[in-house]
């Protein structure tokens, strides 16, 4: 049930007071009627009265009911009045029910008020349900409203429906005009969009500039307080204006008009209110919405034209953001400018040819621009004719530009780096956020792409870079494992002709004095090509000596470059480059490279080809510095080497062949030689040579002092001297030039070998190409040459002390052995070679009474002269005291005194050995000196260790013992000094097993003995010691040679057989040999006897004689023997003589045969 049905139903009825009282009164006369028809016994029917009041109330209200009450109970009280009934019941009875009525009136109002209060109430409610539907609905529209227009029209279509307004409009500020965005006016005539003033006298207006709600209550108000509003609305009685925020600030107004006027309903302002924040909120995302559409489409548009931004250069990729600008934003000119230093550089114009290129502009003549750039901000010019300055607006003016756009590009979120300038040839009005922000997005777009154009372009140079960086690196490393010179620019050039494409290079390098250059390293070129090449100096037009002496890169790659160089040769180059190779200590030399094809360097391949070379250049400083560390280190090797060879030279010649084997090589000379100065004879004589021919030596071997020659110029004044070229020798020297080219040579040096102040020797140096010659070279020469003077000073006095020590030994040593019979002798006297002057080693064998033989080997400590004279005196001491005929312990006792008082060296050791050759046994002492080895003649090999005592001069009281040993027939004893068996860095222990080896593996007889033992003791070995052996072998008393002249008969075979064997006990056989050689003589009496035909003389002779270690028998007879005869049973004889003697001979001749038997005696042999 709605409202107006509630009041219907509930509410008073709707007349005029007549009526309601009239017909109360009706009502009393007609309830008083019934209620006297009704009681004809005058008995008062008082609840038609009541009924009448409760009837009254409810359809009349309080005052008819009241009315009624007063009149039915006065016409009641005036009846029982009259009637004069009215007293006692009765009065009560009508108070009773008059209370009764009055109160149904009272309860009768109560529950009128109460369903009044509640239709209202409900009125009320279902008032504000109804608006907040339409609240509700306002608000959904307002949620679907995505634009303002849109927001606009949802406002002015429910919003009158909510007030009961007749009409609503709503008004937008743009600037100082309020725009009606959609009128909802009953007869107006208004379009949308149209404008007012904000200052207007409207009351859309005043909400809107006020920020504030204006109400309007009636047309006077209206008339007088909006005029301009009142005339737009004429209709109007009533006005709310509410203001519509949006983010705090009022960006417009809703207006609604009232045809009635009068005060508007009460929550009529609150609705509009709420009406208006819905509609500010819903603005609010329409604009958002609207500036995210404006930024969606802004984006496509620049998304689309972006990808034609993406060039692979940035002049391509700014061509194409001028062109496209002038197409997106139907611009008639776009310019694109670079900023640097407060200056615009001119990148590209769209069209191309508006502006030269190259052209800059002044950033202060462009106020706008200036402070865009300092912002980063896009800026808008309404008319740039008006805001330019000096050139600028000459500029503008000349282009007839107006408007126009500026926006700052920044590369890489920096700073402004460009500016792009997107202008027009009319004014056009302020644009849109829409347009900036389109603007904007355009910039970015083209910052973004030039800043991919300028990533790719870094980072092609970065990988380029990296590149060069890699193959220098590569270089670096591969320098780094270069030491010398030639490594460094072996390696240099390697890498350079690789990377850069060279057909051919090479490396030169300046030598510290002159202008000669040295071609260190070389490839690509033909023997014909580089010797040319090679003609050149630092003093030629060529690009290396230009790079060298400029210090700057030699860039020749065009004909025209080459032609300014004299190269003097038809070559088929098509470039040339030369870099020097420059150091700390400046320019060391260059690396040239030859094009055969036409080259073009960039800059980037002549940076890196500089940089290859700058740390060639290093590597060559380090390489330098090592060569010298090694150099140095060299010479001080050589010299110490040649120090230590020199300090081992003992003659004059040693120090000669020392020095030309270790100066030459040092400084690379093709030939060297040395000669000594001869005072007494005035002449040089040369001593040793290397490099020379024997044609150019032999006319040189003695040169005489006082012949004109370098050499001897160099002599007397005790300087050296040195010639670079047989030119500079012919100035000096013209005579000798030509014996100088014999030697093929170019450079010479001579160098004095100056001791003290005199001049002993002169070293001479020649190399066979030209040669520059270094003072660092020239002072290690003369160091050198210093070193071998004084060396060659000692040698001429070792060899003057050596003369005389020479000739003291040999006059000391024997010049022969004894012969002793029945003994066998042989020694040997070895020097040492390892430069060892002359010893204290000696031997002698003594022939002592009774047939006896004492051999003496010894070794004084010590060298020279004053060794060889102790030697001297020891010997002689010792055959003095032999002849005493004491015991060999008490010789040396003697001559140990003897050795105190005349040795000056140390001591000596000595051994001295007694042989008695009829007993057979030898007596020996020996004084620190190696044992004597034994030989015996079954094989046995043995050292006698006995009667050892200390060396010779360990003191006066030193007392000696003797040994005894058996020495059967064949024995041989062996001496010697230390020096047959020690070696350097071996124990002795080992060289006297070598020596007991060697001895039992050698022959017997002694000379054949000491030259086994030397050959394999001692060999071709350097000496580092005197060596003296001597060896003795006894031998049997050989008997008297044995004549037999006996009968040719066979009764005479048991008289040779018995002399024979007699005469065979005294030769040195065992039994078994004597009974072979018994046997063999026996059988060839037999066959002289049997065999002989015709003999002259019925005899035959039997001869036998034994000498050193042979027995040879003969038997002759005088008659020839029968032919050999094929018999089985014969011929044995022949056989069993060959068997029994080491050789049997016959001989036939025309005076009888002759057998000849020989025998070997045992232990002289091989064993």
């Amino acid at each position: 049930m709605t409202g107006d049905r509630l009041l219907a139903a509930y509410g008073y009825v709707h007349r005029s007071w007549f009526l309601r009282y009239g017909f109360a009164v009706v009502l009393v006369a007609v309830g008083v009627l019934t209620s006297e028809a009704l009681t004809p016994d005058n008995a008062e029917l008082y609840a038609i009265l009541v009924g009448v009041v409760a009837v009254t109330v409810w359809l009349g209200g309080l005052g008819p009911a009241l009315v009624a009450l007063a009149a039915g109970w006065t016409i009641e009280l005036l009846d029982r009045v009259t009637s004069d009934t009215f007293q006692g019941a009765e009065v009560t009875r009508w108070l009773a029910t008059m209370a009764i009525a009055l109160g149904v009136v009272l309860v009768s109002e109560v529950l009128r008020r109460g369903r009044e209060q509640a239709t209202a109430a409900a009125s009320a409610a279902e008032a504000s349900f109804r608006d907040m539907a339409g609240l509700q609905q306002l608000s959904a529209t307002l949620l679907n409203a995505v634009t303002p227009s849109a927001v606009a029209q949802a406002l002015v279509e429910r919003t009158p429906a909510l007030l009961g307004a007749r009409a609503a409009a709503v008004g937008m500020v743009d600037g100082a005009d309020l725009v009606i965005a959609d009128p909802r006016i009953a007869g107006s005539h208004h379009e949308p969009g149209f404008r007012m003033r904000l200052e207007a006298s409207a009351p859309i207006a005043q909400a809107a500039s006020q920020g504030s709600i204006i109400q309007v209550d009636d047309r006077e108000t209206f008339e007088r307080d909006f005029p301009e509003g009142a005339a737009l609305t004429p209709y109007a009685h009533r006005a709310i204006a509410v203001p519509l925020w949006v983010a705090g600030e009022s960006v417009g107004a809703l207006s609604l008009l009232f045809d009635e006027s009068g005060s508007a309903h009460a929550e009529a302002e609150a609705i509009a209110t709420l009406a208006a924040s819905l509609g500010g909120q819903a603005l609010e995302r329409a604009r958002l919405y609207m500036r995210e559409l404006e930024s969606r489409q802004g984006l496509d548009r620049i998304l689309r034209v972006a990808p034609r931004f993406y060039a692979d250069s940035v002049e391509g990729a700014a061509a194409a953001i001028c062109s496209e600008a002038t197409a997106t934003f139907d611009a008639d000119m776009a310019i694109l400018w670079r900023l640097r230093d407060r200056k615009l550089e001119l990148l590209c114009t769209a069209p191309s040819e508006s502006l030269p290129s190259g052209l800059d502009a002044d950033l202060e003549d462009f106020p706008t621009l200036r402070d865009a750039v300092e912002t980063l901000r896009v800026s808008f010019v309404p008319d740039v004719q008006e805001e330019a300055r000096g050139e600028g607006l000459e500029r503008v003016r000349k282009l007839r530009l107006r408007s126009s756009f500026r926006v700052p590009i920044a590369i890489g979120g920096g700073e402004a780096e460009l500016v792009l300038i997107v202008s027009w040839k009319k004014v056009i009005p302020d644009p849109d956020p829409a347009m900036v922000a389109l603007m904007r997005r355009f910039a970015d777009q083209a910052g973004f792409a030039l800043e991919q154009v300028e990533r790719r372009r870094a980072q092609a140079e970065a990988a380029e870079r990296s590149e060069e960086t890699r193959r220098l690196q590569g270089v670096t490393a591969a320098l780094s494992l270069a030491s010398t010179s030639t490594e460094v620019c072996d390696t240099c050039l390697t890498h350079v002709l690789e990377a850069i494409g060279a057909e051919a290079g090479f490396v030169v390098l300046s030598r510290p004095e002159g202008v000669i250059v040295d071609f260190v390293s070389s490839t690509g070129y033909s023997d014909e090509e580089l010797e040319h090449w090679g003609t050149f100096a630092l003093d030629s037009n060529v690009p290396f000596a230009r790079a060298i002496a400029s210090g700057e890169s030699v860039w020749a790659l065009s004909l025209a470059e080459m032609a300014g160089f004299s190269i003097g040769a038809e070559l088929d180059d098509q470039g040339w480059v030369a870099l020097p190779l420059r150091t700390s200590a400046g320019v060391r030399g260059a690396l040239h490279l030859t094009f055969r094809q036409p080259r073009v360097l960039r800059d980037e391949e002549r940076r890196w080809l500089e940089a290859v070379v700058s740390q060639c250049a290093q590597a060559l400083e380090r390489s330098r510095l090592f060569d010298l560390e090694q150099d140095l280190r060299q010479r001080s090797d050589r010299l110490q080497h040649m120090t230590a060879a020199l300090s081992n030279a003992l003659t004059r010649t040693d120090v000669a062949k020392v020095v030309v084997d270790e100066i030459g090589p040092a400084l690379g000379a093709s030939a060297t030689a040395l000669g000594i100065v001869l005072e007494d004879r005035r002449l040089i004589q040369l001593l040793a040579w290397v490099g020379y021919s024997d044609e150019s030596v032999e006319s040189r071997r003695e040169m005489p002092l006082d012949e004109p020659t370098p050499g001897n110029r160099a002599v007397k004044r005790r300087v050296s001297a040195f010639y670079e070229s047989l030119e500079d020798v012919r100035v000096s020297f013209p005579d000798v030039s030509a014996l100088m080219e014999l030697a093929e040579h170019e450079s010479f040096l001579y160098v004095p070998l100056v001791a003290g102040r005199r001049a002993n020797g002169l070293l001479v140096m020649s190399w066979a190409e030209r040669y520059s010659l270094s003072s660092e070279d020239r002072r290690f020469v003369e160091a050198l040459a210093g070193q071998a003077a004084q060396a060659l000073d000692r040698a001429s006095a070792y060899e003057s002390e050596q003369s005389i020590a020479e000739t003291l030994q040999r006059s000391v040593l024997p010049a022969s052995l004894p012969r002793v019979e029945g003994m066998q002798l042989a020694a040997r006297y070895l020097p040492g070679t390892a430069g060892v002057a002359v010893g204290g080693d000696w031997f002698d064998a003594i022939r002592l009474q009774d047939g006896q033989l004492g051999l003496v080997v010894g070794d004084v400590v010590g060298k020279g002269v004053q060794a060889a004279a102790t030697m001297g005196q020891l010997r002689n001491g010792l055959r003095a005291f032999s002849l005493d005929r004491m015991k060999p312990s008490s010789t040396l006792t003697r001559l140990n005194r003897l050795a105190e008082e005349v040795m000056e060296t140390a001591f000596a050791t000595v051994v001295y050995v007694v042989i008695d050759g009829e007993a057979r046994v030898c007596r020996y002492t020996s004084a620190g000196h190696p044992p004597p080895l034994i030989a015996f003649p079954d094989g046995r090999v043995e050292f006698l260790e006995g009667g050892r005592g200390l060396p010779l001069g360990a003191g006066t009281d030193t007392r000696y013992t003797q040994e005894i040993v058996d020495l059967p027939v064949g024995t041989t004893l062996v001496l010697y000094t230390d020096g047959l068996v020690e070696r350097r860095g071996e124990s002795i222990d080992v060289g006297l097993d070598r020596l007991c080896l060697a001895v039992s593996e050698g022959p017997r007889e002694p000379e054949q003995l000491v030259e086994h033992l030397i050959r394999e003791l001692v060999g071709s070995r350097e000496r580092g010691d005197d060596i003296a052996l001597l060896a003795v072998r006894l031998l049997a008393v050989a008997p008297q040679p044995l004549h037999l002249h006996v009968p040719s008969d066979v009764s005479s075979l048991d008289l040779v057989r018995d002399v024979m064997r007699t005469w065979l006990g005294g030769a040195p056989l065992s039994k078994s040999e004597t009974h072979d050689v018994v046997l063999a003589v026996w059988e060839a009496c037999a066959n002289s006897i049997e065999h002989a035909v015709d003999p002259s003389e019925n005899t035959m002779q039997i001869r036998a004689e034994l000498s050193g270690s042979k027995l040879e028998i003969s038997i002759e007879d005088t008659g020839a023997w029968l032919p050999q005869t094929e018999r089985v049973d014969r011929g044995f004889g022949l056989r069993l003589m060959q068997a029994a003697m080491t050789s049997v001979e016959i001989t036939p001749a025309s005076t009888g045969t002759r057998v000849t038997l020989e025998k070997s005696l045992a232990g002289a042999g091989e064993p």
